[in-house]
C-alpha cells in the first residue's frame, strides 16, 4: 500500500495503526486518515483533508460504541470523530464531528462512555463519548504566583503530557507521563522542584482527583523528560501477583 501523497510534503507518521477485523486505520502524510484492507492493501476510504500536520500524531482510537464504530483522534486543539465504516465525520458528535480541546498529541482513551483527553494545558479533559459535551476538567500542572529576584515564576509551558496515556479500566485510573519544565536548559525563572514535570501521574477518574505522582527528575535542566507511555502489567513478588505501572525514561531507568 502506498498512500500516494506528495513526497515533498516533508511530514512523517508517528502513530501506530489500529487493526480491527482485518481493517487497518491509520493517518497518512498530507493530513488524512485512511482505512485499508489488511488482506489486499486496497484503500477502503480516505477522510477529508485536515489542515494540521498533527492529525492523529501519536495515536488513533477505535470505539465500537452502540454497534456504531467510530474513530477518534486529536488534531492539534480538536478532537475528531469519524464513522469507522465510511470515514465521514460523526455528525452527532460535537459540532458536526469535532469538539475543541486543549492542544494534544496523544491518543485519547474511553472509560464508562466518556472520552478522556490529556492536553498541553496540563489538564485532563473528560467529554461525553456520544455527544462531545464537556463533563469536567482537572488541572494537574504547576502553578505559582511567587516572584523570585523580582521575576515572575514561569513554568506555564512546562510539564506537558506528550509521551502517552494509559487507562486502568478496572480501577478507573488514568496514568500520564509528562515532559520537562519550561526553558529546560535554564531554570532561573522556575526555582524549586517544578511539580509534576518529568513525572508519572495517576488520576482517579471516579473521584476526579490526583491519586499520586512520582517525579524522576526535580528541576530538570537536561531535557530528561519521560517520553514513553505508561505500561500496565503485573509482576510476581514473594509468590504474589502485583499490578504495576511501568515507564522507561531518558535517564535509562525503568520505573
Amino acid at each position: 500500500y502506498n498512500s500516494n501523497n506528495n513526497k515533498s510534503a516533508g511530514h512523517d507518521i508517528q502513530c501506530n495503526p489500529v487493526v480491527v477485523d482485518g481493517i487497518i486505520y491509520t493517518p497518512v502524510v498530507g493530513g488524512f486518515v485512511v482505512a485499508i484492507d489488511g488482506f489486499t492493501g486496497e484503500e477502503i476510504w480516505r477522510s477529508e483533508k485536515f489542515k494540521n500536520n498533527d492529525v492523529a500524531r501519536r495515536g488513533i482510537l477505535y470505539w465500537n460504541g452502540d454497534n456504531s464504530p467510530q474513530i477518534f483522534f486529536n488534531d492539534a486543539s480538536k478532537l475528531i470523530s469519524l464513522n469507522a465504516k465510511t470515514g465521514k465525520k460523526t455528525k452527532s458528535f460535537g459540532k458536526n464531528g469535532y469538539i475543541k480541546t486543549g492542544y494534544s498529541k496523544i491518543t485519547p482513551v474511553i472509560y464508562d462512555n466518556k472520552i478522556i483527553v490529556v492536553s498541553w494545558r496540563k489538564t485532563l479533559e473528560v467529554y461525553d463519548a456520544y455527544t462531545g459535551a464537556t463533563e469536567w476538567k482537572y488541572f494537574f500542572g504547576d502553578q505559582s504566583n511567587k516572584r523570585n529576584g523580582g521575576k515572575k515564576y514561569e513554568n506555564d509551558k512546562g510539564g506537558n503530557p506528550w509521551g502517552g496515556i494509559s487507562l486502568d479500566s478496572e480501577r478507573g485510573l488514568v496514568f500520564i507521563t509528562t515532559g520537562n519544565p519550561s526553558g529546560y536548559f535554564n531554570g532561573l525563572k522556575r526555582p524549586g522542584r517544578n511539580k509534576n514535570s518529568n513525572s508519572i501521574i495517576a488520576i482517579d477518574i471516579k473521584n476526579k482527583k490526583e491519586l499520586w505522582n512520582f517525579q524522576e527528575t526535580a528541576h530538570d535542566i537536561w531535557n530528561l523528560d519521560l517520553p514513553a507511555p505508561p505500561i500496565l502489567t503485573s509482576i510476581i513478588r514473594n509468590e504474589k501477583l502485583i499490578d504495576v505501572v511501568i515507564t522507561v525514561t531518558k535517564r535509562g531507568n525503568t520505573l
